[in-house]
């Protein structure tokens, strides 16, 4: 991709960037889709640094990045960061009074729409103690329109300890990603990323490894299985994982409707005066606001054979149809898991052609060759 920074950015961030960042350009979007952000079109980015837990000391550095990589690339950004007492042993919030709104802004569904993505930034409360009498970060009426939000087309952004947050709320776990939570980190230390797309706007401008300084957390399960893993952690290049030869890091998915995107990095502050780790977090907001695309908008295996079930259980597709259909993406499937690429998007062509013969209901069979489009965008991409 064509990715120029503007002189702006660096200005904005008291010239504390020693090398060019990359902004990239909005894609074309289309208008109807509530998900979506016309071409260079402003819009407005929420970030949530509300604490209730522990407070990552990064969560104001994390704010004032992405509010310069709005001035930037066209996007306003509103805080949530109230000064908090605490659930825990911590000591309270300071928040962020000079920044934060008034109020919380998750009120309905209806006001959260005006942003088309919003962004948790280590938003820590302290209910990994799984106890269902630990406050969450939002309360039953926030999460109801922050799920309404979500299920409209709205965009989901997570910033490490992103995933630290609402654990006795599995809805939450399943919106950043699989189920996926924190349960620990060892120190601070170097480590090596392997890059397992480079397709996405926010892994495009990274080579085939990624090594840098952080705070690595571990998850209590692997999301593979239900999103796009965009980086995974080499735990043979440094001490203390605890997932073995499977430790996504950073992941997209498409979920109830909403683009939803998390890395696991970001812990320390000179994370976000970092050039590749800011661009990285820029294709993370961008691709979740609607404004770019890019190897087929992390569509996975996992989302088009969960529409085919559904689309099975209300009618509109026949067994037959559903398993002439998965036979093909099984076989798609599997060439690209043995790295044949090229291969698994020929083997798509077929599931696209078994959907035109069996699927006759016009708006079902282009919603599936369209996620099957997608699909064949990323393995096409991919070589």
């Amino acid at each position: 991709m064509n990715r120029l920074i503007r002189t702006s950015l660096a200005a904005a961030l008291g010239g504390a960037l020693a090398l060019p960042l990359l902004a990239s350009v909005p894609a074309g979007a289309v208008d109807d889709d509530p998900g979506e952000v016309a071409a260079n079109e402003p819009y407005e980015v929420l970030v949530v640094g509300k604490t209730l837990g522990f407070r990552h000391s990064s969560i104001d550095e994390a704010t004032t990045a992405i509010m310069a990589l709005g001035e930037a690339n066209d996007f306003s950004v509103d805080v949530w960061d109230p000064p908090t007492d605490s659930n825990s042993f911590w000591r309270d919030s300071p928040g962020q009074p000079e920044r934060t709104l008034p109020s919380t802004p998750f009120t309905s569904a209806e006001d959260l729409e005006q942003y088309a993505t919003i962004v948790f930034v280590s938003t820590v409360d302290a209910t990994n103690n799984m106890n269902p009498a630990t406050r969450t970060l939002l309360d039953e009426s926030e999460l109801e329109a922050f799920q309404g939000y979500i299920r409209n087309g709205g965009g989901y952004a997570g910033v490490h300890a992103a995933t630290d947050t609402m654990h006795t709320i599995p809805w939450y776990s399943q919106l950043t990603g699989g189920g996926a939570r924190f349960v620990g980190h060892p120190q601070n230390q170097d480590a090596v990323q392997i890059v397992e797309d480079q397709t996405h706007p926010s892994t495009d401008h990274l080579g085939e490894t990624w090594e840098r300084y952080d705070e690595w957390y571990n998850f209590n399960v692997s999301p593979r299985p239900e999103v796009r893993v965009l980086t995974s952690l080499d735990e043979t290049t440094y001490n203390g994982g605890s997932m073995g030869a499977d430790h996504p890091l950073s992941w997209c998915h498409n979920f109830e409707g909403a683009r939803s995107w998390y890395t696991g990095a970001g812990h320390t502050e000179a994370s976000f005066v970092e050039p590749a780790f800011l661009e990285h977090l820029l294709g993370g907001i961008e691709w979740t606001a609607g404004a770019v695309d890019g190897g087929g908008n992390c569509v996975t295996w996992y989302e088009v054979n969960t529409l085919i079930d559904d689309l099975v259980d209300d009618g509109s597709v026949s067994d037959k149809a559903a398993d002439r259909i998965t036979k093909q993406l099984d076989k798609a499937q599997a060439k690209a898991e043995a790295g044949n690429h090229t291969a698994a998007a020929g083997k798509l062509n077929a599931a696209s052609a078994q959907v035109r013969a069996h699927v006759k209901d016009d708006a079902t069979a282009d919603l599936l060759r369209g996620k099957i489009a997608d699909l064949q965008d990323w393995q096409a991409a991919i070589d």
